[in-house]
């Protein structure tokens, strides 16, 4: 079954994985420049704690990324360039889903809805929307396994699920976006608190907080070239002292950004008297039978204390996103290291997160107990949202090929009624689970597939073709020259 997941997300990104193209914007811009330099300099024997060919040069050593090992493993063979990149965004879902298969069997779903929800989480709308930002793909990938691996050290403290918990700190830490290690440490304090408060007997809370005091000890010492950087660093940047209320909001997520649950392709068309956001920002889809699945859940509402458990996350993630329409985000500055990030809309992640998981509980709940009627109404209820979607589209002139919001959203609707129609007509045909599932995926495995491509070509892919980059990375300096008397990053373009 993993080589049949990892098969269907190659074909997912076949641009990436046959390497027609590889990623744009800031992947380019900062993740590839800085990856093939420290890259670089271990292959030549010399530690990257100075960077002097960007600018004036800057203290490489000090950015926790420069430390991230997966990244330099992956470079350390034949240098970091292109080939590697594609190669590490791919590994990186592949790693998210592992980590979300993990957690899930750790929280007790079972084994063919978990199967089904790895896929709609390694293809959701964070990481196809945020592709360009590695470091936010990265903390995507390791937040389960860490999620699994503290998980377990609750329930079962001893030395391997504690070495677990440190590596995959170390690895949020130093390869992912500073904001969500800051957000875990939350998390994972709470939930520790709550265990300690709630679940421990007396007698055991004493040997568990010694045992915790080693997990902490242990994960300072994996992290520590990672925090001395970023406190030799703190000094140096404006940021440090803490961003005003105003600035810490900028990234927002919105009320209308939920359309993004139906209508995923149209993000993709900046329209700032609309969306009033960045595209990479606002989506959250996770395929049509995952949002149906997911309001499905919400049955379970009395017989499942976690199903009610994960939708108050759920409900206080998206609360936490809304940073421009509800107070509560401004609200967390008051706590210390929230007033350091921007972008409330990371929290969009846990929303999906957590959608996933709800929807694959859901699944197994209906493979045993079928609730044709709440599908049926569900499914018609999203029907007539995009009959008038369609309608309204149509009205004020519909053109191919699309080159506008109103057109995005009248494709969109069109295809979510054809996949609907066509789903529908076929689980309501299936006899028995195992049909159902084999349905379920190949109709799951379509909607992401038209999903990606069309908004893969913005979200995800250069319009550069790859071999006249690579032909560029090849020119680059190597063995640790002097610097380059050009800038490439000051030109901002996608080939310097």
């Amino acid at each position: 079954m993993a080589m049949v997941l990892v098969t269907l997300l190659l074909l997912i990104f076949w641009p990436l994985a046959t390497f027609q193209s590889t990623l744009k914007w800031d992947a380019l811009d900062i993740s590839l420049p800085w990856r093939y330099f420290v890259c670089d300099a271990f292959r030549n024997g010399v530690l990257p704690l100075w960077n002097p060919f960007q600018l004036q040069g800057f203290a490489q050593g000090t950015e926790p990324q420069t430390w991230y090992l997966p990244a330099i493993l992956v470079g350390l063979i034949k240098g970091y360039g292109l080939y590697s990149l594609n190669l590490e965004y791919l590994l990186h879902l592949l790693v998210a889903g592992a980590g979300f298969f993990r957690l899930g069997r750790s929280l007790g779903i079972k084994k063919m809805g978990l199967l089904w929800g790895v896929l709609i989480f390694m293809v959701n709308g964070f990481f196809v929307g945020n592709a360009q930002h590695l470091g936010w793909i990265v903390a995507g990938a390791w937040i389960p396994h860490l999620l699994a691996s503290y998980h377990a050290f609750l329930h079962r403290p001893d030395l391997r699920n504690i070495v677990l918990t440190a590596l995959f700190s170390y690895l949020l830490l130093s390869g992912g976006y500073l904001a969500f290690s800051f957000v875990m440490l939350y998390v994972l304090g709470i939930w520790t608190l709550l265990h300690y408060l709630r679940r421990l007997p007396i007698t055991s809370r004493r040997p568990f907080l010694v045992l915790l005091l080693k997990l902490l000890a242990l994960t300072g010492l994996v992290c520590g070239v990672v925090l001395v950087g970023m406190w030799d660093l703190a000094e140096h940047i404006s940021r440090a002292a803490g961003l005003s209320g105003e600035s810490s909001m900028v990234g927002s997520w919105r009320f209308k950004h939920m359309l993004s649950y139906l209508f995923p392709y149209p993000t993709i068309f900046e329209n700032g008297s609309f969306w009033s956001g960045d595209q990479s920002i606002i989506n959250v889809y996770m395929t049509l039978p995952g949002f149906i699945l997911l309001l499905s859940s919400l049955t379970l509402w009395k017989q499942d204390e976690r199903v009610r458990r994960w939708w108050l996350m759920l409900l206080l993630s998206v609360a936490l996103s809304l940073g421009d329409e509800l107070p509560l985000r401004q609200w967390a500055n008051h706590l210390p290291l929230f007033e350091l990030f921007r972008f409330p809309s990371l929290f969009r992640y846990f929303t999906i997160l957590l959608g996933c998981l709800l929807a694959s509980r859901s699944l197994n709940h209906y493979l045993l107990f079928p609730q044709r009627k709440l599908i049926f109404r569900i499914c018609l209820g999203i029907g007539i949202i995009y009959m008038i979607a369609l309608t309204y589209v149509l009205s004020i002139g519909f053109e191919l090929p699309v080159k506008s919001l109103s057109g995005a959203f009248g494709v969109q609707a069109l295809l979510g009624l054809v996949l609907l129609s066509i789903g529908g007509f076929l689980l309501a045909r299936a006899k028995n689970g195992s049909s159902k599932i084999l349905i379920l995926g190949a109709f799951t495995f379509l909607d992401l597939l038209i999903f990606v491509q069309l908004n893969g070509p913005t979200s995800i892919y250069s319009p550069k073709e790859f071999v006249s980059m690579q032909s560029s990375i090849e020119d680059l300096p190597k063995g640790y020259p002097s610097p380059p008397l050009f800038d490439a990053l000051r030109s901002n373009t996608d080939k310097s």
